[in-house]
C-alpha cells in the first residue's frame, strides 16, 4: 500500500502527530489480507470523541466519520487507536469495540489482538487481570521439573490467557 502525502497532510490537519504512533493490531500482507501483529498489552490512558476519524471505504477511498480516539501506553510508548461510532454500513448500530471499551476504565490493563475468523476478523479486547506473569523456562530447582536448558523468560504477550 502506498502512503500518500495527501493522507498525511489530512491527518496532520486533524491533529494526528506522526511522532505519536498508531496502535497497529493488523497489517495487510502482499495480497491485501489483514494479518495479526500479535497480542498487545496496553494501559488505557484516555479517550476523546472526534468528528474526524478517517476510515477507508475502499482500496483508494476514505472518509471522515464521528468516532472515538483511544490513547494507550504500550511498553512506555503512547499510541492511539481510532474506532468509528457505528458499525460499518450502518448509522445507528454502535461498533462493538466502543461497547467493549465502555466497560473498562482509564488505567485498566488490556490485551488487544486482531483475531482471524473465517474470511474476516475482529479485535479481541480482554481485560488483563492482575499482573501478567513471566515464566522462566530454566527452573530446574529441587521439586521442580528440569528446566529447558538455557531457556529465556517468556515475554508476557506470548503467554496464552
Amino acid at each position: 500500500m502506498k502512503n500518500t502525502a495527501k493522507a498525511k497532510e489530512a491527518m496532520e490537519a486533524k491533529g494526528v502527530k506522526f511522532d505519536t504512533p498508531r496502535l497497529e493490531l493488523a497489517k495487510k500482507d502482499e495480497k491485501g489480507i489483514p494479518q495479526s501483529t500479535g497480542k498487545h498489552l496496553c494501559t488505557i490512558l484516555r479517550d476523546e470523541i472526534r468528528d474526524d476519524i478517517i476510515i477507508f471505504t475502499g482500496a483508494n477511498t476514505q472518509k471522515e466519520v464521528k468516532g472515538i480516539r483511544y490513547w494507550f501506553d504500550e511498553k512506555g510508548v503512547e499510541k492511539y487507536y481510532d474506532v468509528p461510532l457505528f458499525k460499518k454500513g450502518t448509522t445507528n448500530e454502535p461498533d462493538y469495540r466502543i461497547a467493549r471499551f465502555s466497560e473498562l476504565n482509564e488505567g485498566d490493563k488490556v490485551v488487544l489482538e486482531y483475531v482471524k475468523k473465517g474470511d474476516s476478523g475482529f479485535i479481541s479486547i480482554t481485560k488483563a487481570d492482575g499482573e501478567v506473569p513471566t515464566i522462566n523456562l530454566d527452573e530446574g530447582d529441587e521439586g521442580n521439573p528440569a528446566g529447558m536448558g538455557d531457556g529465556a523468560d517468556v515475554p508476557p504477550l506470548d503467554i496464552p490467557f
